[in-house]
């Protein structure tokens, strides 16, 4: 997580523990209230102690691999990762079946200009 904090034109890397842990939820939370896949960056907003969502980027430039540095991770084996992701997602997919089950057309034409059609 980079810990870019703008005060008074200045860049400035202070941000505390607490507030680091919020933003980590928040992403989670994010991500999945979106239905996010994949690498997102997510941008948030800090004044003071009050966290704003800024936006969720999908396509983050170089697949933000910069936001990794700190994972020990390298770029081939992120690359693998997303890619494993994304196969287990698609075969996720294919794999659901939908139904659907309703009697909201059970009383269709009772009372209605077509009864004379429908009987």
């Amino acid at each position: 997580m980079r810990k870019n904090v703008e005060k008074n034109g200045e860049n400035q890397k202070k941000l505390s523990e607490e507030i680091e842990e919020k933003i980590k939820e928040i992403s989670k939370k994010a991500f999945k209230v979106f239905v996010c896949k994949g690498v997102v960056r997510i941008d948030f907003l800090v004044k003071e102690n009050e966290i704003y969502l800024n936006e969720l980027n999908t396509i983050p430039g170089s697949l933000a691999f910069y936001l990794f540095k700190d994972e020990n991770i390298n770029f081939k084996q992120l690359i693998n990762r997303l890619i494993t992701i994304a196969i287990k997602n698609n075969e996720e997919k294919q794999n659901k079946i939908f139904a659907y089950s309703s009697n909201a057309l059970a009383n269709f034409g009772a009372g209605s200009k077509m009864n004379k059609y429908t009987k």
